[in-house]
């Protein structure tokens, strides 16, 4: 959020300047604004970094928890497999024992 807000701060940063340049200024202002965006565009693209690096983080945390789950559910898949067949086997030994 804090990021986000720098960012959307550096855009109006730039915009403003850049309505102040076109609206014209005198040489010395002129050059106070292209600092401010020349600056500010250096914030904004920081900020844009950051953002994807951190989008790409969460895509990659997400990518590894669908797959945790994945295998989480394999797992219940194959217990569940098992515990049918020992209940089989069970149910088989006790007709064997009724039987006799």
């Amino acid at each position: 959020a804090e990021i986000q807000q720098q960012l959307e701060g550096a855009k109006g940063v730039i915009a403003r300047a850049r309505q102040k340049l076109a609206a014209g200024v005198n040489k010395t202002e002129e050059e106070e604004l292209n600092v401010q965006i020349v600056k500010a565009d250096h914030i904004k693209k920081t900020c844009e970094a950051r953002i994807f690096e951190f989008e790409k983080q969460v895509a990659g945390a997400s990518k590894l928890e669908h797959e945790e789950l994945a295998s989480m559910e394999e797992k219940e898949t194959v217990a569940a497999e098992h515990q049918s067949e020992i209940q089989r086997l069970k149910n088989e030994h006790l007709e064997e024992l009724t039987a006799t």
